[in-house]
């Protein structure tokens, strides 16, 4: 069966969008595919890093990702889409060839593996993001509503053969070697890019407002998309739930990895026989210390992003006491009613 008749048949392509449907299936497969052939690793890492250290390892992937982002949103602002893909994707593919290196000249290193663990999740948030940014200016309006859902397939795929190749080659190549081959599947991803700009361009012109324009830089600031996500519901909805979502799979992920054995009952699930004795715990002057420091530290962080929400809140979305005004008239005119 010919390609575009494929395409057609499995990817609801229609005459003439063959072609771009399926270099965004194979481009959504590669970029996917690259990913989750490097989360079985990240996983691996963590253990190699110390589960102890797993708590850390969040902390510090949060911290990563708020100081990247604000960079990345100010790059966006200043550099047309259809070059910034490839600078995005190049990059990473740097970082995933120093990580080769790496973890060629020292396969138990427990820094790179610390260092991997919080890339590897600041890389899957971009490259995924900036993915169906450039699909919305490739397709547009109807041709997105019918197509989003076969290429999105694609991704799919790619999310399957991952792990799937990882268990095959671990063996095999090794760390390293699977890091090269997802280095691979990444830097396949920019011809993808290229075509469909192009696509794109003789598909829908170069008239106003149409996908053509989209090669224009977006304009805004660096912290232009705090301000969006503050001022619609919608946006605000989809963070928490994210957010929420985040926490629990972070949590579910430390307890599945934690083999500690706790209490009684702990020692007679493992060990098959009831202990004869139990001598309490009893935490000595350091430990209490460190104890009283850790709730310190969590105190002033949860305060200090409280302070940081209602700054971000007053300057990009509307000044506080604006707020409390409107906030204290709703009151009251439901307390009138």
């Amino acid at each position: 069966m010919p390609v575009a008749a494929m395409a057609r048949s499995l990817l609801g392509a229609r005459p003439g969008e063959e072609r771009a449907v399926v270099l965004a299936f194979a481009y959504f497969f590669l970029l996917l595919c690259s990913y989750y052939l490097l989360r079985p690793v990240r996983d691996a890492m963590a253990a190699n890093a110390g589960l102890a250290r797993l708590p850390e390892l969040f902390t510090y992937t949060f911290f990563a990702m708020l100081a990247i982002t604000p960079l990345f949103g100010a790059l966006v602002s200043r550099v047309r889409k259809r070059r910034l893909l490839p600078v995005v994707y190049g990059f990473f593919a740097a970082n995933m060839f120093l990580f080769y290196l790496a973890f060629a000249s020292d396969p138990g290193s427990v820094r790179a593996a610390a260092t991997f663990f919080v890339w590897l999740s600041v890389f899957n948030m971009f490259v995924v993001s900036v993915f169906w940014s450039f699909m919305a200016d490739v397709f547009r309006g109807e041709e997105a509503r019918r197509l989003f859902g076969p290429i999105a397939a694609g991704g799919s795929a790619g999310a399957i053969l991952g792990p799937i190749l990882t268990q095959s080659l671990a063996g095999q190549i090794g760390t390293a070697g699977l890091i090269l081959l997802s280095t691979g599947l990444l830097l396949a991803t920019i011809p993808c890019i290229h075509a469909l700009g192009h696509w794109s361009v003789q598909r829908h012109g170069e008239a106003p407002g149409t996908a053509a324009e989209s090669v224009e830089p977006i304009g805004g600031g660096a912290l232009a998309g705090i301000g969006l996500v503050m001022r619609s519901p919608y946006l605000l909805g989809i963070v928490l739930v994210l957010a929420l979502g985040a926490g629990v799979g972070s949590a579910a992920v430390a307890e599945s990895m934690d083999s500690t054995i706790r209490g009684t009952k702990g020692i007679l699930a493992t060990l098959q026989m009831a202990p004869l004795a139990v001598i309490p715990y009893m935490a000595n002057a350091a430990e209490t210390g460190a104890q009283r420091r850790k709730r310190i530290i969590l105190f002033a962080s949860v305060v200090a992003g409280i302070i940081v929400v209602l700054l971000l809140v007053h300057f990009l979305v509307s000044p506080l006491d604006v707020l409390w005004f409107r906030g204290m008239r709703k009151v009251d005119n439901i307390v009138g009613e």
